[in-house]
């Protein structure tokens, strides 16, 4: 919300956070949980499923066995929800 920092998702499904003024990765979320099933569709990759709050302090990802993963981004707690 500030514009100093952009979320992205790196290519081996990692969240990271960085900081717009120097490029470099200020923080690295790998994100866990089940993979899609073999079945699965076209963009019905983790990703797909991820959102983050405005401020980037929270991050909910729906797994692909109906559970509920939750990040605090600025401690790294988790919780899952079933």
């Amino acid at each position: 919300s500030d514009g100093t920092t952009l979320a992205a998702l790196a290519e081996d499904d990692a969240v990271v956070f960085i900081n717009l003024a120097t490029g470099d990765i200020a923080q690295r979320i790998p994100l866990d949980g089940p993979r899609p099933p073999p079945y699965a569709m076209p963009g019905m990759d983790r990703a797909s499923h991820l959102r983050l709050s405005a401020d980037l302090r929270t991050m909910v990802q729906r797994q692909f066995d109906g559970s509920v993963q939750i990040w605090n981004t600025e401690t790294g707690t988790t919780n899952r929800l079933p």
